[in-house]
């Protein structure tokens, strides 16, 4: 049945889980992450400028680059043995992959003041998708790990 709404255009309301995934890695002595998250998501979070994900161009995402790089500064952390790090994003690295869904491929590359105590906080889409996870690929030795972040588990590594 829900195929046929979707096929006939209709909207169909079903449970939709949320997920994106993130790997971090070490390049060239500082962290680089690799955030995929749905356009969908996105969206509905207000950090690209439309509200209706099948009308969005590639271009209104390109557009929507300020609003989207202040929520990632506000919800996504990073950190070292000497404090905050800081986060970039260029958009002529961003890219869309297809997977079940339309995803945006953000590459964040990361600044830290200290090779040491790396720590990922991410809070992204947990304010208005409550069932969002993250799948983490944290690459990093020696705390290499694949691992769920969640509302009740935001943060990686525990110990810094």
């Amino acid at each position: 049945m829900l195929l046929v709404l979707w096929a006939a255009g209709l909207p169909a309301h079903a449970h939709k889980f949320s997920t994106a995934y993130m790997d971090v890695m070490q390049q060239q002595d500082q962290p680089l992450l690799v955030w995929r998250v749905s356009l969908h998501d996105l969206t509905q979070a207000g950090a690209l400028g439309s509200s209706h994900n099948a009308e969005l161009s590639w271009q209104q995402v390109l557009n929507s680059e300020t609003l989207l790089r202040s929520y990632i500064n506000n919800r996504i952390h990073f950190t070292s043995a000497a404090g905050a790090c800081r986060i970039t994003t260029n958009t002529s690295d961003w890219r869309v992959k297809q997977q079940q869904q339309l995803f945006l491929v953000l590459p964040l590359q990361v600044y830290c003041g200290s090779l040491s105590g790396w720590q990922l906080s991410y809070q992204a889409l947990f304010d208005n998708q409550h069932n969002h996870k993250l799948l983490l690929n944290w690459k990093i030795k020696p705390a290499a790990a694949n691992l769920v972040l969640s509302p009740d588990k935001h943060f990686y590594p525990d110990v810094i």
